[in-house]
Protein backbone atom coordinates (compact mmCIF):
# COMPACT_ATOMS: atom_id res chain seq x y z
CA UNK A 1 0.00 0.00 0.00
CA UNK A 2 2.62 2.69 1.44
CA UNK A 3 4.74 1.08 -2.18
CA UNK A 4 1.31 1.98 -4.40
CA UNK A 5 0.73 5.72 -2.74
CA UNK A 6 4.73 6.43 -3.40
CA UNK A 7 3.73 5.52 -7.32
CA UNK A 8 0.49 7.59 -7.47
CA UNK A 9 2.45 10.33 -6.08
CA UNK A 10 5.46 10.16 -8.21
CA UNK A 11 3.14 9.29 -11.62
CA UNK A 12 1.66 12.96 -9.97
CA UNK A 13 4.27 14.55 -10.21
CA UNK A 14 5.21 13.12 -13.53
CA UNK A 15 1.95 14.25 -14.93
CA UNK A 16 2.32 17.74 -13.04
CA UNK A 17 5.75 18.24 -14.84
CA UNK A 18 4.39 17.18 -18.52
CA UNK A 19 1.25 19.81 -18.07
CA UNK A 20 4.18 22.31 -16.47
CA UNK A 21 6.06 21.38 -19.56
CA UNK A 22 3.15 21.40 -22.10
CA UNK A 23 2.20 24.59 -20.58
CA UNK A 24 5.57 26.53 -21.04
CA UNK A 25 5.44 25.54 -24.82
CA UNK A 26 2.33 26.59 -25.45
CA UNK A 27 2.91 30.14 -23.74
CA UNK A 28 5.73 30.21 -25.59
CA UNK A 29 4.06 29.43 -29.13
CA UNK A 30 1.88 31.91 -27.63
CA UNK A 31 4.63 34.57 -27.30
CA UNK A 32 6.00 33.76 -30.59
CA UNK A 33 2.78 33.92 -32.41
CA UNK A 34 1.95 37.22 -31.04
CA UNK A 35 5.47 38.96 -31.41
CA UNK A 36 4.73 37.52 -34.98
CA UNK A 37 1.51 39.19 -35.31
CA UNK A 38 2.77 42.61 -33.69
CA UNK A 39 5.67 42.79 -35.92
CA UNK A 40 2.76 42.26 -39.40
CA UNK A 41 0.67 44.99 -37.79
CA UNK A 42 3.40 46.80 -37.63
CA UNK A 43 4.53 46.48 -40.70
CA UNK A 44 0.62 46.86 -42.60
CA UNK A 45 0.54 50.11 -40.36
CA UNK A 46 4.21 51.71 -41.66
CA UNK A 47 2.46 50.77 -45.46
CA UNK A 48 -0.68 51.91 -44.88
CA UNK A 49 1.67 55.75 -43.44
CA UNK A 50 3.87 55.12 -46.29
CA UNK A 51 1.10 55.14 -48.88
CA UNK A 52 -1.11 57.70 -47.24
CA UNK A 53 2.24 60.17 -47.13
CA UNK A 54 2.40 59.05 -51.02
CA UNK A 55 -0.84 59.72 -51.74
CA UNK A 56 -0.54 63.51 -49.39
CA UNK A 57 2.25 64.44 -51.80
CA UNK A 58 1.11 63.63 -54.61
CA UNK A 59 -2.52 66.23 -53.65
CA UNK A 60 0.52 68.56 -53.10
CA UNK A 61 1.99 68.23 -56.04
CA UNK A 62 -0.97 68.26 -58.02
CA UNK A 63 -2.05 71.83 -56.33
CA UNK A 64 1.38 73.30 -56.85
CA UNK A 65 1.12 72.14 -60.45
CA UNK A 66 -2.27 74.51 -60.82
CA UNK A 67 -1.54 77.22 -58.39
CA UNK A 68 1.76 77.41 -61.01
CA UNK A 69 -0.58 76.56 -63.92
CA UNK A 70 -2.70 79.89 -62.72
CA UNK A 71 0.22 82.09 -61.99
CA UNK A 72 1.81 81.44 -65.46
CA UNK A 73 -1.65 81.91 -66.78
CA UNK A 74 -1.97 85.04 -65.00
CA UNK A 75 1.19 86.51 -65.95
CA UNK A 76 1.07 86.23 -69.66
CA UNK A 77 -2.36 88.25 -69.08
CA UNK A 78 -0.30 90.76 -67.03
CA UNK A 79 2.64 90.63 -69.54
CA UNK A 80 -0.05 90.74 -72.87
CA UNK A 81 -1.42 94.03 -70.95
CA UNK A 82 2.19 95.59 -70.30
CA UNK A 83 2.85 94.93 -73.95
CA UNK A 84 -0.20 96.42 -75.02
CA UNK A 85 0.18 99.36 -72.41
CA UNK A 86 3.83 99.78 -73.73
CA UNK A 87 2.21 99.86 -77.65
CA UNK A 88 0.19 102.86 -76.97
CA UNK A 89 2.98 103.97 -74.94
CA UNK A 90 5.36 104.05 -78.28
CA UNK A 91 2.60 105.07 -80.38
CA UNK A 92 1.89 108.24 -78.18
CA UNK A 93 5.52 109.32 -77.88
CA UNK A 94 6.54 109.06 -81.46
CA UNK A 95 3.14 111.38 -82.21
CA UNK A 96 4.60 113.73 -79.87
CA UNK A 97 7.53 113.65 -81.25
CA UNK A 98 5.91 113.73 -84.95
CA UNK A 99 3.84 116.94 -83.44
CA UNK A 100 7.04 118.77 -82.34
CA UNK A 101 8.86 118.18 -85.46
CA UNK A 102 5.99 119.44 -87.20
Amino acid sequence: MVKDTIQAIKDTEQKAEEITEDAKKKAAEIRENAKNEAAKIEKDMIAKARNRAQEALQEAREEADQKLDAAKQAADKEAGLLKEKAGELEKAAVEGVIQKLL
